[in-house]
């Protein structure tokens, strides 16, 4: 506004100026017609001629002034160069810290990325290793089943010893015999229970070993979860979606045992008494005669061999139903 103030002044003044040297042609003209003139009119010439000499000093006075007009003009441009050098400078600099926020940004969120896919990455190991503790814990029920009817059938068999000493104390030196096979017998099956019960060990030991894993991975995944909120709440972009369970499977999703099922369904063996189905980890063959009881033999221990029982031989005795028809029942 100050510049186009000076801009009018100066066309206001340069009118004058016009004007000022209109009027002083205009009195040179009248000068000459005066000088032409006769002698009375000297006086009306030397009264021009002092006009004449004061406009030309008003019109010294009025260049003056349009200097000093022309140097603010000049100190003006000079400020508005200045002030246009300083705001591209400033609008220099914001570009600049702009460039340098969207990188810190692009870093932040590369991070976060990486973050979110170690945490993934935690969160399907953890999966895994809890579906492994739950066939661990199938297997370790298989196998307290299995040892549970291994401890009935060493039972059985010892009674069956027990009533076979009794009939060889009455005379029967066939009797005898075949009490030292069932004593054989039930040695093996003992040594075969104590086997089972190391390997059942073992699994425990294994559980133990699996859930201590299972534990610091969940730490890990709490601090990786923390993590993300914690840069989440510096960007601001958290969403329910991106919060992680780690205290199991989510709510509505089942562990997927179709393997174990299946592999259940090639190894249960029913016998209709003592057998009660086993998995894979301790599978029991029935070896049944039809002449005596049946012989469990565990598929893990290798080198057992079952033989009838020559008590099969035996249809009564004095003591009532031979002990192979209790057996069956």
């Amino acid at each position: 506004m100050q510049q186009n103030g000076l801009q009018a002044e100066v066309r206001e003044f340069s009118s004058m100026c016009k004007k000022n040297c209109e009027q002083i042609e205009q009195l040179k003209k009248d000068t000459e017609t005066l000088q032409s003139s006769t002698s009375p009119t000297e006086g009306r010439l030397d009264g021009l001629q002092s006009n004449q000499n004061s406009d030309r000093a008003k019109t010294a006075s009025l260049q003056a002034t349009l200097d000093v007009v022309l140097q603010r003009m000049e100190k003006l441009e000079d400020a508005r160069i200045e002030d246009r050098k300083r705001f591209e400078d400033k609008l220099e600099s914001v570009v600049k810290q702009r460039q340098a926020a969207e990188g810190e940004r692009d870093q932040e969120r590369i991070k976060r990325q990486e973050t979110e896919s170690q945490a993934s990455a935690l969160e399907d190991r953890t999966k895994a290793l809890e579906a492994e503790i739950i066939s661990l814990k199938h297997a370790r029920d298989s196998n307290e089943g299995c040892l549970t009817d291994l401890a009935a059938f060493t039972k059985n068999l010892r009674e069956t010893a027990h009533h076979r000493e009794e009939e060889s104390a009455k005379g029967f030196g066939e009797l005898k015999q075949s009490h030292d096979q069932q004593r054989g017998k039930i040695l093996e099956q003992e040594a075969k229970h104590a086997g089972y019960q190391a390997y059942q060990n073992q699994n425990a030991e294994r559980i133990k070993v699996i859930d201590r894993q299972t534990a610091g991975l969940r730490s890990t995944v709490n601090a990786l979860q923390k993590n993300l909120e914690t840069h989440a709440s510096k960007t601001g972009s958290l969403t329910t979606s991106d919060k992680m369970s780690v205290t199991g499977p989510r709510p509505g999703r089942r562990v997927d045992h179709t393997r174990l099922d299946e592999e259940n369904r090639r190894n249960q063996v029913y016998d209709g008494s003592l057998m009660r189905g086993y998995s894979n980890s301790l599978t029991l063959t029935p070896n049944i005669s039809p002449m005596g009881p049946p012989s469990v033999t565990p598929s893990r221990c290798p080198g057992y061999h079952p033989m009838p029982s020559p008590l099969a031989r035996l249809t009564t005795s004095r003591a009532g139903p031979s002990t192979p028809s209790r057996l069956n029942q």
